[in-house]
């Protein structure tokens, strides 16, 4: 539960802008009519007072209430709720002043809320049993709750059967590459209904960190990918063709020296290069599990 701040005689020198009788402010996810409905249920919880049943709502925030409270007590850690003048009811000040920006109040807890900053305008100060509405900590007020019953969360819609709905259960495709001169064509068996294929070409350096990668994909059962610089393995899978987050298993084929078609007194260069596309395909298959 929120802590529930005490009022500070420094705090006789703040000039509320809420007047009597004015309609409440919204307060966090409440409307005004909600937050006047928990005002209502408070205040009948004080059935004799100076303010004669009067009371009013102010918005503040926690940038502005917390740092008043913080390490007076414990229960003022997670932040101060709201405050009220000690004693104001007599001096005319009938205002509770409540931090607006928190989202998390429902009526129930701005109700009890209400309740024990009204008790610091009547003159009562903390009280050490927590049932009672003066405690700092302590089990939202009966009054409170019985009036705002917690409400069950509505159920959740049934999921759509639509299709393309639901996440496509597409397997790891197999396949058949072709090597060209700075391109290499994948080739699958078939293409499930409703995906399309996508190859993403892995760029790496000297130390096996991916630094980048571009991605091709087509409908049909052959995709032509460039090869760039860097490029030392592709990966191959199915996605769905309407959602390109919903994909299937993929599988890793590794970039051999066949990317440029080398010359023969340059192929020592580009084998060396197939060594380390063949250890990092190693890695990223025990990478993916």
């Amino acid at each position: 539960m929120k802590a529930r701040a005490l009022g500070l005689a420094a705090l006789l020198s703040v000039t509320f802008a809420a007047s009597a009788g004015a309609a409440s402010p919204a307060i966090g996810p409440l409307t005004s009519e909600q937050v006047d409905q928990a005002l209502a249920v408070a205040t009948a919880h004080w059935p004799a007072n100076p303010c004669g049943g009067v009371f009013t709502v102010q918005a503040s925030s926690h940038a502005i209430l917390d740092p008043l409270y913080r390490g007076d007590d414990p229960a003022y850690d997670n932040g101060t709720a709201g405050d009220a003048i000690v004693g104001g009811a007599a001096l005319g000040v009938c205002t509770v002043r409540i931090a607006a920006d928190d989202p998390g109040w429902t009526q129930a807890s701005l109700c009890d809320t209400l309740e024990h900053e009204i008790g610091h305008l009547l003159g009562l100060y903390h009280s050490q049993d927590p049932n009672d509405v003066m405690s700092l900590t302590g089990p939202l007020q009966a009054d409170c709750v019985a009036a705002f019953p917690a409400r069950k969360p509505a159920p959740a819609p049934a999921a759509s059967q639509a299709p393309g709905s639901q996440a496509p259960a597409f397997s790891a495709p197999s396949v058949k590459l072709r090597y060209g001169y700075q391109l290499i064509s994948v080739t699958v068996p078939r293409i499930p209904q409703g995906a399309e294929l996508a190859v993403t070409g892995l760029i790496i350096d000297d130390d096996w960190n991916i630094t980048d990668s571009y991605l091709v994909t087509s409908d049909r059962r052959t995709v032509t990918v460039p090869i760039v610089e860097g490029v030392t393995s592709l990966d191959v899978r199915f996605q769905d063709a309407s959602n390109p987050d919903r994909t299937g298993d993929g599988i890793t084929v590794s970039v051999y020296d066949h990317d440029i078609k080398p010359k023969k007194a340059q192929r020592s260069k580009y084998r060396k290069r197939s060594r380390r596309a063949a250890s990092f395909e190693r890695q990223h298959r025990r990478a993916r599990g």
